[in-house]
């Protein structure tokens, strides 16, 4: 996981590519290595905060992202969503597992501008038509989905915003 070589992050990596435009706030929940932070500054992300809940794993996040010079655009807390102001961004990224995703929704939208893109990864195939469900519940239809190996992940937008 984290690496880009797990079929969850590429799935993230992949949906993200279309969604961070130049100058966005992202936010990274459960951002594990970092990679999925250090991508979307990549991508032109004015600023991306990366949060985790383990201390070990904002370490190593850390250092990733100054090994790759992303220090001046990515900040790396340790936290869940508590650790995300309430301001809307333009994008929120979370590769982690169904569960874990399902409690946080609320709490996701909520920090999510009306034209953001919301990416969920780190689901099976098998989550799918549950993770369709919550997230037409929070007004959350999504613009894309993909799979690999049994993997799924999706691009949501809030009601009536599509990718143009």
């Amino acid at each position: 996981f984290g690496t880009g070589h797990h079929a969850s992050t590429r799935l993230a990596l992949r949906l993200l590519a279309d969604a961070v435009t130049e100058g966005d706030a992202v936010v990274d929940v459960g951002t594990g290595t970092g990679v999925l932070a250090i991508a979307a500054c990549r991508l032109g992300a004015r600023s991306v905060l990366a949060v985790d809940t383990k201390s070990d794993v904002v370490t190593n996040a850390r250092e990733n992202v100054a090994q790759n010079g992303t220090g001046d655009c990515v900040t790396v807390r340790e936290g869940s969503i508590e650790a995300v102001p309430e301001a809307p961004v333009g994008v929120i990224a979370a590769n982690i597992t169904r569960d874990t995703l399902l409690d946080l929704l609320s709490a996701l939208r909520a920090r999510l501008a009306e034209d953001g893109a919301l990416i969920l990864s780190g689901l099976l195939t098998s989550d799918r038509p549950q993770m369709l469900d919550a997230l037409t519940d929070h007004g959350l239809p999504p613009d894309e989905e993909a799979t690999e190996n049994g993997w799924w992940a999706v691009r949501a937008r809030p009601q009536g915003k599509s990718a143009e």
